[in-house]
Formats: C-alpha cells, sequence, structure tokens
C-alpha cells in the first residue's frame, strides 16, 4: 500500500489501483480504473470519458435515504458500474464460448446481442440467432475443408451445367442423383460417353451436393489413383491406403478408358471395387462402352468381374452429342467433327 492508494496484485504484477477511503461510508469512484475493460468496447460506441477520481460521502443529505448517493453523482456512478459489469459479463460469455469451441459465437455474438436489444427480441429468439449463426460459420468451414480433402481440380456446380447442350441425356435422372438417395444405399453411378459432354463435370458436381450434405468425398483420375496404388503395395503400405479408400462415402474415379492398364493396376482396382463393394458408394466416367473395358484391363476376366461388382447396386447415365469445349471453334470453323461412313459423328 503506497500513500492514500491501495494496489492489488497478481503474483508479481500490479493489477489495480484504488485511492484510499479515509472512512466508514466513503465511496472512491475512479473511472481510469475501468479504462482498460472499457477500451475493449470500442467497437460499440466512444468510451466514456476520463475524469479524476471522485470521493463521495454516504452520509444522507436532505431528503436522501442513507446508503444513496446524491442524484448527480448517483447518476454517473451508475453509468461507469454499469459499462463494467456489462463488459465483464461479455468476458465470462466468450470465455465460455472459447471453451465449448463456439468459435463463431466468439466473434458475432456482441454484434447479435447489439440487435436483439435494439428490436426488443425475446431471449429464448436471440438465442435462436446466436446458434444459427454458429451452425452456419461451421457448415461453411466443414464445406470449405472437405472440400480442400476431395482432390477436385475444378469446382463444378449442378446448376452450371447446361442440359440443352448434350444430344442426349436423362436430365430427370440426374436431378434425381442430386438427391444422393444413391449414397444412402451404396450404390454406383457410371458416366459413359464421348470425351466433352460433360461426364466430369456431372461427377464433381455430384461430389460437391454431397460435401454440402456432411458426406466426405475422394476425386482422382483413375491412372493417378492406381500409381498411388502400386506405390503403396510395394512399400507394403496398401492395406493402410486400402483402408482411407474404403471410409470415404463417395470416390469419384475419373477418365476410364484412356490408358490401357498392367495387370498390376487392375490388380489393384479390382481388389479396391471389391474393398467398396456395397459399404460405399463410387462414380465413374469412362470414354469407353462396357464392352471395350475388356481391352481397358487387357484381362476379360477380371473386366468381369470389375463389371459384375460395379453394376450390381448402379446408375448408367448415357450421354451423347459433341464436345463442349469445342462447341466454340466449330462454329468458328476451326474444328469439324469427323464422321462415319454412315454420316454420324466418330
Amino acid at each position: 500500500m503506497s500513500s492514500g492508494r491501495i494496489e492489488i496484485y497478481s503474483d508479481i504484477q500490479v493489477i489495480a489501483e484504488h485511492l484510499l477511503a479515509k472512512g466508514r461510508g466513503v465511496m472512491v469512484i475512479d473511472p481510469a480504473h475501468y479504462g482498460g475493460l472499457a477500451e475493449q468496447r470500442k467497437s460499440r460506441g466512444p468510451a466514456p470519458p476520463q475524469s479524476s477520481p471522485t470521493v463521495v460521502e454516504l452520509t444522507p443529505g436532505p431528503g436522501v435515504g442513507r446508503g444513496f448517493l446524491a442524484p448527480a453523482v448517483e447518476e454517473r456512478s451508475l453509468a461507469v458500474y454499469e459499462e463494467v459489469a456489462d463488459v465483464a459479463a461479455n468476458e465470462r460469455i466468450q470465455l465460455l464460448m472459447q471453451r465449448l469451441g463456439l468459435t463463431g459465437m466468439v466473434h458475432g455474438y456482441e454484434a447479435l446481442s447489439e440487435q436483439a436489444a435494439q428490436k426488443n427480441l425475446p431471449y429464448c429468439d436471440f438465442l435462436e440467432q446466436v446458434l444459427e449463426s454458429e451452425a452456419n460459420l461451421r457448415q461453411e468451414r466443414n464445406i470449405k475443408v472437405r472440400t480442400q480433402l476431395a482432390g477436385f481440380r475444378d469446382i463444378k456446380r449442378l446448376e452450371q451445367f447446361d442440359f440443352k447442350f448434350p444430344a442426349s441425356i436423362d436430365e430427370k435422372k440426374i436431378r434425381e442423383l442430386a438427391s444422393l438417395r444413391f449414397l444412402e444405399h451404396h450404390e454406383n453411378v457410371v458416366f459413359l460417353g464421348p470425351p466433352g459432354v460433360g461426364k466430369t463435370h456431372l461427377a464433381v458436381a455430384l461430389g460437391m451436393e454431397a460435401i454440402r450434405h456432411g458426406f466426405s468425398v475422394y476425386f482422382v483420375s483413375l491412372t493417378d489413383l492406381l500409381e498411388r496404388l502400386v506405390q503403396a503395395q510395394a512399400e507394403n503400405r496398401m492395406r493402410r491406403k486400402m483402408a482411407h479408400l474404403r471410409k470415404c462415402r463417395l470416390l469419384a474415379l475419373d477418365e476410364i478408358g484412356y490408358r490401357s492398364l498392367d495387370k498390376q493396376a487392375t490388380t489393384c482396382l479390382f481388389q479396391l471395387i471389391s474393398e467398396r463393394y456395397e459399404r460405399g458408394s463410387m462414380i465413374l466416367t469412362s470414354n469407353k462402352s462396357y464392352g471395350e473395358w475388356g481391352a481397358i484391363f487387357q484381362d476379360n476376366v477380371i473386366a468381369s468381374a470389375i463389371l459384375d461388382r460395379l453394376l450390381h447396386h448402379s446408375h448408367t447415365i448415357n450421354i451423347k452429342g459433341e464436345s463442349y469445349r469445342l462447341k466454340d471453334k466449330r462454329k468458328a470453323g476451326v474444328w469439324t467433327p469427323a464422321t462415319t461412313e454412315s454420316g454420324g459423328v466418330a
């Protein structure tokens, strides 16, 4: 205690300092003591002007009961303590939010509380707004993380797809698949068609729809995946790799048929499909009809075994038409599609 003042310590650090009252019934009001707390309230308006400490005798005056301050002093002191109490309450609320992991609430709580006070909202309505804000922020964060982990080369949405461009596509079936019932039933989706008709776009769009509904998705080209599986097999990590691929709710394999597979890669693919059979859904895209898959795998027996498991619970979407990527070049006369002897597009 220094001359005329009281110091409050935490370990060896001074955390508060007060004037010393001279007798009973004396209150010391020092706004500077609360400056640090009020500083945290700048976003809610200008801080109250600082003034010198006020010493107030609590002896009753004419018409004033014991324990009450004179009106002018009472109003000023109550304003200071209300501000301090408000700050302290917000600090306690924010600490509780942090302990509960409600990070979205921590940053948006005060703004929502001010809006609720202005609109005089009931407590239940205010609580609903705060919880809804936290839920929305968590959903946005989860979607962002799952999208990054999915491995999409580009983000595509179903609403961006031009259903009028392909010569033949079952739009109603695509819309039905977007309901994601096939995921609940562990069914597969196979998109077949020539290059450029939107197979990958639709595969990514369904993957994004799955992510928005809380499912884990992994998208990869067949060639890249099989290279990783062959490497994992050589490094004795195949079991762990398969466990990871089996765990995701939706596995999308792109570009089946662009390259022939050797026996080791074909065996790895068969093992993967067997692991996921009736356990998890898959989306596959291919520019080859099912009758040509034997040439892809260079083994008709394994091709038949793979197709047997893929098609048991599946939806096949055949898309016909020209390449969407080349439509502008065709309009400009830069590119002309090759035709067969019968006059059809090759």
